[in-house]
């Protein structure tokens, strides 16, 4: 996510990387991203890391993701926002 992708943020908004508890294959058996229920239903998730506050820059801290399935989260005036596609890295 940034700006210049027909999004506004704001000042105050946090962006956010949820990450799995478990391992996962590259792919779901349906061979797309892992869905948040694939997520809950193999461990869920623990792990979320929330950094910024400039409506300039956007930026998360590195994450430790591989092989554990992530996804972005946007929390705005207290309502939280995650997509519902969990991607995993595979080439530690």
């Amino acid at each position: 996510m940034h700006p210049g992708a027909g999004y506004t943020y704001r000042s105050g908004d946090i962006i956010s990387i949820d990450r799995s508890i478990n391992s996962f294959p590259q792919f779901s058996p349906d061979g797309n991203a892992w869905t948040t229920s694939e997520v809950q239903a193999r461990g869920g998730w623990d792990y979320c890391e929330s950094t910024l506050h400039s409506v300039d820059s956007i930026r998360t801290g590195p994450v430790e993701g591989v092989n554990n399935a992530v996804r972005v989260c946007l929390r705005r005036s207290g309502a939280l926002q995650c997509t519902n596609s969990w991607y995993v890295d595979i080439d530690g």
